[in-house]
């Protein structure tokens, strides 16, 4: 292209409308046009050869083709990617670039553009002087003159291979992710900071539907907060949640979650980096497992709660012979004393001698059965929540229950705190009541047999309502019934301590039993126990 020399803005316009209207012999068309445009936008003060410049040293591939393709013009930056020199393609379509892998629909699309003086921008593949191929995203300008014929093309094409090709593998390795994600049996969801799910896989959707739960992550995460803390940066693995819908068996699952940050992709975060968080929340159902491991634990319990029913039963027998053996003892004491008040009569004294050896022995007989009797330790103090001791109690009771056809109505209370107490005591003490309600209900010919338990937190202490539609109890008889071996069972195997080992229990753990005296039909026993206030906080 000739260069045009300048002194001034003046002498550089004239020397330009001198050129036009004189142009050398052979200048390109394309080149006479951006002259002309130069001229028409002198008002802006820029040296006609700066265009020019602009051009040879952009770095995007620039060509000017007549209105039939053929190349009339191409920049250093062509010559680079392409690998055709300037003298190799000037005069030559531009269908040298093309690739057969290219499907003709898109060359078509281009015409169709062109032809109808519009702007065409799109990818095709381009081969290269050397026969490589490589991806081209081409941008091609109608240039139309004053009267809005088109006169030539004006095409920008870069390479983008390179990003292609990561585009592609990005893309490959989301869907490898999203495959193995909605592959894994467990349900996976990731969410934000606000809580909201932005990515679930089909697991996930599968236990929605499932449990009825719409906001399933929300709801899971809740159960997990009651066990520990949820917080941004620290995550939890396998904590145990319960989840069931209405009218289907409980179901069991192990929540995990680890926190990961992102570099957010906005414009205003290129130089500094703004992150966000996400949770990647991991639920596997343990369903099955929980249930063996409730099958092994629920065997232990039994075997463990039989071996203390028999210390229970020996600590009953030794304490009901030590009763019976106090009431001829006290009547022994009573005729000494009787007899020493008439120690006048030496015929007496022999008897009184054999009463006091009589006594003696039998004080000493009472001391050793109650060095005898086992100890109700039932371990340690630990806290405890109240409505998982009602669960085991009623799994345990569960074949009497359905032999018995006792239906049951359980009440738990949502959130409860925890009792300080002794696990297995208090599983004694809550049988025994249970056990008291079905016998009630047992009678021959009772048809109502319905078992009502409630839990509540009432004035800083927890509440175990227990109440049954049997006969109920005297009301000469409702505080008799906390009397040793006192029971209104007689002929059915029972000793009458029943009540009193609950009493017992209930005081070891600083609470109480009462029998409900406005309740009727049937019978409405009351357990209270203090909150675990360390438990509690």
């Amino acid at each position: 292209m000739a260069s045009i020399p300048s002194s001034n803005r003046t002498d550089d316009l004239q020397a330009l409308q001198l050129f036009l209207d004189a142009p050398p012999p052979g200048t390109p068309e394309a080149v006479l046009a951006c002259l002309r445009g130069t001229l028409a936008s002198r008002a802006g003060g820029l040296p006609p050869h700066l265009y020019h410049q602009t051009v040879e040293q952009a770095a995007v591939a620039i060509s000017i083709t007549d209105l039939a393709a053929d190349i009339l013009y191409v920049n250093p930056a062509f010559e680079k990617v392409t690998g055709y020199q300037t003298h190799e393609v000037v005069g030559r379509n531009e269908s040298i670039l093309s690739d057969p892998s290219t499907p003709r629909s898109v060359y078509r699309d281009m015409w169709s553009h062109l032809q109808a003086k519009k702007t065409w921008e799109g990818v095709v593949v381009n081969r290269r002087r050397d026969g490589s191929r490589y991806l081209a995203d081409l941008t091609i300008v109608p240039v139309v003159d004053a009267t809005g014929a088109a006169t030539h093309y004006l095409g920008l094409h870069r390479d983008i291979t390179t990003l292609h090709k990561l585009q592609r593998e990005v893309l490959n390795q989301k869907g490898l992710i999203e495959s193995m994600i909605d592959a894994s049996p467990s349900a996976i969801a990731l969410l934000n900071g606000d809580g909201k799910v932005v990515l679930e896989n089909l697991a996930y959707k599968k236990l929605i539907s499932e449990l009825g739960i719409p906001e399933l992550s929300g709801y899971m995460l809740d159960r997990v907060r009651e066990n520990v803390t949820v917080e941004t940066g620290r995550g939890f693995e396998n904590v145990e949640v319960r989840g069931q819908k209405p009218g289907r068996a409980e179901r069991w699952f192990a929540c995990s979650g680890s926190w990961f940050r992102e570099r957010t992709g906005d414009p205003d975060s290129f130089f500094v980096e703004k992150e966000q968080d996400f949770l990647l929340l991991i639920i596997r159902e343990i369903t099955e497992i929980h249930r063996q491991q409730e099958t092994v634990r629920m065997s232990a319990l039994r075997a463990l709660l039989a071996e203390e029913e028999l210390v229970q039963g020996l600590r009953e027998t030794l304490l009901g012979a030590i009763f019976q053996m106090e009431m001829p003892l006290n009547m022994l004491n009573a005729a000494s004393s009787i007899l020493e008040r008439r120690s006048g009569d030496p015929a007496l004294d022999p008897i009184r001698d054999v009463l006091l050896q009589a006594l003696q022995g039998g004080r000493s007989t009472i001391e050793k059965l109650r060095g005898c009797v086992p100890s109700n330790s039932g371990g340690s103090f630990t806290p405890l929540n109240p409505n998982e001791i009602l669960r085991d109690v009623l799994t345990l009771l569960t074949p009497r229950l359905l032999t018995e056809g006792v239906v049951v109505d359980w009440a738990p209370a949502a959130k409860l705190p925890v009792v300080a107490g002794k696990e297995h005591r208090l599983i004694a003490l809550l049988r025994h009541l249970v056990e008291n309600a079905i016998d009630a209900m047992s009678t021959r010919g009772w048809v109502d047999r319905e078992l009502r338990i409630a839990t509540a937190e009432v004035d800083g202490a927890v509440e175990i309502a227990i109440q049954d539609s049997g006969p109920g109890i005297d009301e000469a008889m409702r505080f008799r019934v906390f009397e040793p071996f006192f029971t209104t069972k007689q002929g059915k195997g029972h000793s009458g301590m029943g009540l009193v080992i609950a009493q017992e229990i209930a005081v070891e753990h600083g609470g109480s039993v009462r029998i409900a005296l406005d309740y009727s039909p049937g019978c409405r026993v009351v357990v209270r126990l203090p909150v675990d206030q360390e438990g509690r906080s």
